[in-house]
């Protein structure tokens, strides 16, 4: 017998949650759960973290669920709808997160977790139950879908979509098999919804992916077809308004290809797109760049990063060209060395057997200016649109997990030479998260600095990644079908070719639609004019850089891609030096936080000041009346017996050696950062040196290379970060920091300006003097002593000195 329906029955909760309300339905399970409330709080405890972290799930996020989630499930399973409720709840968070992250871990955790709990459950699950379960399932092969169309492998994606489209509909025959129509008419008529919809949008992603392939393979009207048939999907209005947004992206590009079909398309016969991942590492050395390149030279061919072994000892130097040897009059130079792994290989399924010498080559690259890089390059072998995307989608932050893919693409290396197994990679950032950490950790233990120990070295962002691609030789065919065309001679006439724009747009996170890239604007893209290159093409935005030159020779092109990856790098050391900076700093703080607890620290007078108060016990001049309520008569009765002197002056000792320490260890803190910040703009100086590199020429198209990568705003975000740095300490420390404009024209002009400066400095250490006798005195009040203690000189000019004198014995160290 059915439960009737309306608010506060199942069948609408249900229905409610499918349509994305799902609070009338946690009302209904807390409902038929009152007898054991705390399963409910768990569980929804269990939800919000799964909602709230989707980018931090790891493997403890996903025992914490289903240790919460197995109770829930067990009790939920005896009582009727109970199971379907809270398996419709897991769905729809779920489908939450995946509107925040492109990350499917999350969700496939949550999946997991509600199948492993499946087989335990005490009873048979009801037919309603089974269809959420089945509901939830589906998501599972959604993901894999939207995880090949973010690798650009259309040929992966068109049959795994196909594959979910038949899925769904397999499942809205099974929910009307389980006769849900009787007994729940509005839940069993929401989900055969749910599912018809999920199956036309996915068959129309299905279709869109397989035009564009055959496009690419020559049909010359797949687009057309396929656009016609997406015009009617959307007149028929049988998806959701958000599914359709989608669905007409994937029109818009495929109508966008359609339309260049007949003009001249791009076709790289050669060429590299290089991958390059900065990072920094940092030390307390002064010469901490250096010895690590030296000791990654001396101890690297042992290292293992990320499992695998060198392929070749560590090289003596970077692979440079000779613009880099400048004529330094301190001997520096742009050098390093380089560490080689096994080649990648990116490989579909049923592919034969990668040869060692071809796939993506990879390297670390450490610097002894700082930055450092791991470098991958991928060869382009007579590579259309989808090749090049599928090669810069690699370093993309939503490149999802391979392992989705069920083995139809995959990424991975034989880690310890062609004849070992095969060792697959689920996903590039995660080989280079590894790889960086695993070099910083190698580069910490053959240092072995004690100020080091345990310390974390590498630093590292997923998102900071940079695209050098260079063309070689390139083919202009004309139109889709020609597979012949004619060699290009001009690089200028790359940029107004079909198939260009994903060399020259911006990487975006994630795919909008099967070919985004044919709709990109190239109206942000800037070309950068060189000296060292014949009608050249250097094309630049934010992370993106296109070089060719078919009048040059190679090595002055592969010179200007130097330049280019140089420029690049220097991201991860800026970011690598604004870390350490902020990382001092927050030391600092941390340092004078200490100080103020300390001083506020009791109810009672503090005992450096009580000192004063022996002296003024002494000379009769002390005024109980103008004591603080705590400080009564039996206070100033064990203040004037010798016993309690002798305490207040032991405590005293001891508070004022503490408060010494600390301010010493500020100024220490201090000095270290400023070493650090004088190391720092010497590297920035020789940067723009013109003896970097060795000819005016180079150094004028380093320049205007080093303009377009931004490292001119990298200088100004890095100098005000550091100027930040030094307001913690201001109020105690002795050393204020670099010198600022009007310390330069001190300096420049002594004769006007030399007795302006000691009055400056006077005043500044006065200020500083009454912020710290401010701090000193806060639990007593003392009336116009106090006074004189802070203002120094105003008491008069004996008791100035007075007290001045008695300041230096506390401040500077005198014994008490």
């Amino acid at each position: 017998m059915g439960e009737p329906s309306g608010y506060g029955s199942f069948d609408h909760a249900a229905a409610q949650c499918l349509e994305w309300r799902p609070k009338e339905l946690r009302t209904w399970l807390r409902t038929e759960l009152a007898d054991q409330p705390d399963l409910c709080v768990s569980f929804e405890k269990a939800l919000t973290e799964l909602r709230a972290t989707p980018d931090e799930w790891d493997r403890s996020s996903e025992v914490r669920f289903g240790a919460a989630l197995g109770p829930v499930m067990r009790a939920a399973v005896q009582r009727p709808h109970g199971l379907a409720a809270v398996v419709l709840l897991v769905h729809h968070a779920c489908e939450q997160v995946w509107e925040l992250t492109w990350e499917h871990a999350t969700m496939s955790g949550a999946v997991d977790a509600v199948e492993a709990a499946w087989p335990d459950l005490p009873e048979e699950p009801a037919d309603d139950a089974k269809a959420c379960l089945e509901l939830l399932a589906l998501l599972r092969s959604q993901f894999a879908v939207e995880t090949a169309l973010v690798t650009g492998a259309l040929d992966v994606a068109a049959p795994l979509a196909a594959g979910v489209a038949d899925h769904a509909n397999k499942l809205a025959q099974r929910v009307t098999g389980f006769q849900l129509g009787t007994t729940l008419p509005r839940f069993a008529e929401a989900v055969v919804q749910e599912v018809t919809a999920e199956h036309e949008y996915f068959l129309q992603v299905a279709r869109s992916a397989q035009a564009a392939t055959e496009f690419w393979e020559g049909d010359r009207h797949a687009c057309a077809r396929a656009v016609a048939a997406l015009d009617a999907a959307l007149g028929a209005g049988a998806v959701s308004d958000e599914d359709a947004s989608e669905i007409r992206a994937h029109r818009a590009a495929l109508a966008e290809l359609d339309r260049g079909a007949d003009g001249p398309w791009l076709r790289v016969d050669r060429g590299t797109v290089v991958l390059q991942f900065p990072f920094s590492l940092s030390t307390s050395l002064s010469d901490g760049y250096s010895r690590m390149v030296a000791s990654a030279r001396q101890s690297g061919t042992a290292w293992r990063l990320a499992g695998a072994r060198l392929t070749e000892p560590p090289a003596h130097a970077l692979e440079i060209a000779d613009a880099w040897h400048g004529d330094d009059a301190l001997g520096r130079e742009f050098r390093g060395t380089e560490l080689v792994l096994p080649r990648l290989h990116l490989r579909r399924e049923g592919d034969d057997p990668p040869h060692e010498d071809d796939g993506i080559d990879v390297r670390v690259q450490l610097s002894e200016l700082g930055n450092h890089v791991v470098r991958l390059a991928v060869p382009l072998d007579g590579a259309g649109p989808t090749q090049v995307v599928e090669a810069i989608s690699l370093a993309s932050n939503a490149y999802g997990s391979l392992e989705e893919l069920g083995g139809k693409l995959t990424l991975g290396w034989f880690a310890d030479g062609a004849d070992q197994e095969w060792v697959p990679c689920d996903r590039l950032g995660d080989l280079v998260e590894r790889i960086v950490d695993d070099v910083g950790r190698l580069v910490q233990e053959s240092l072995a600095c004690p100020g080091d120990s345990g310390s974390t070295v590498a630093t590292w962002r997923r998102g900071m990644v940079s695209i050098v691609t260079v063309i070689d030789e390139a083919t202009v065919l004309d139109g889709i079908g020609d597979k012949v065309g004619r060699p290009c001679r001009d690089a200028r006439e790359l940029l107004t070719l079909q198939g260009i724009q994903p060399l020259v747009h911006p990487l975006m996170d994630g795919a909008n639609s099967v070919a985004d890239w044919a709709s990109f604007d190239l109206g942000g893209v800037s070309r950068v004019p060189l000296l060292t290159l014949n009608r050249e093409l250097l094309a630049v935005n934010a992370n993106m850089a296109l070089i060719a030159s078919f009048s040059s020779p190679s090595f002055a092109t592969d010179s200007v891609r130097g330049y280019v990856e140089f420029a690049r790098s220097l991201h991860g050391m800026y970011a690598g030096w604004s870390d350490e900076v902020a990382a001092r700093a927050r030391e600092i703080a941390r340092t004078v936080d200490e100080i103020d607890d300390e001083l506020s620290r009791g109810a009672d007078p503090a005992p450096h000041v009580a000192r004063w108060w022996f002296r003024l016990i002494d000379h009769g001049s002390y005024e109980p009346s103008k004591a603080r309520p705590h400080a009564g008569p039996a206070w100033w009765r064990r203040l004037r017996d010798d016993g309690g002197r002798r305490e207040w002056e032991d405590r005293a000792r001891s508070d004022v050696s503490r408060l010494r320490e600390a301010v010493a260890r500020i100024e220490r803190l201090e000095l270290s950062l400023q070493q650090f910040v004088q190391s720092i703009q010497a590297t920035m100086l020789f940067i723009t040196s013109p003896t970097l590199v060795s000819a005016p020429a180079m150094r004028l198209d380093l320049d205007r290379i080093l303009e377009a990568a931004g490292h001119q705003h990298l200088r100004e975000t890095f100098t005000r970060a550091r100027r930040g740095s030094r307001h913690p300490s201001a109020p105690i420390g002795r050393h204020g920091g670099a010198p600022q404009r009007g310390d330069c024209r001190r300096t420049a002009r002594p004769s006007r300006t030399a007795h302006r400066g000691v009055a400056r400095g006077g005043r500044r250490r006065h200020r500083r003097d009454r912020r710290l006798w401010s701090d000193l005195c806060p639990a007593v009040w003392i009336g116009p002593l106090a006074a004189r203690l802070a203002g120094g000189r105003r008491g008069g000019r004996a008791g100035g000195h007075r007290d001045g004198r008695l300041r230096r014995e506390l401040v500077g160290g005198a014994p008490l």
